[in-house]
């Protein structure tokens, strides 16, 4: 289920889809059964805008978050 407060996992997963968009465009093609299952263009622009919005705010979670941060 999705949570509210887990927006980063959300994102995550936005950014993995864009960076493996052609491999998946690929299988579903090969497969003519899976191919009406692939995404519109309208639905990945939609997707690819959220992951640019959500993008600067999880940078600054991971800072604030220490993730970013030397041990000393």
């Amino acid at each position: 289920t999705d949570c509210p407060t887990r927006w980063g996992t959300l994102f995550t997963a936005i950014e993995r889809l864009n960076e493996q968009e052609k491999e998946i465009r690929k299988v579903f093609s090969a497969d003519y059964k899976a191919s009406d299952k692939v995404l519109c263009y309208d639905s990945l622009s939609t997707i690819k805008t959220v992951g640019r919005v959500l993008q600067p705010f999880c940078r600054l979670t991971d800072k604030l978050s220490g993730s970013y941060l030397s041990k000393s």
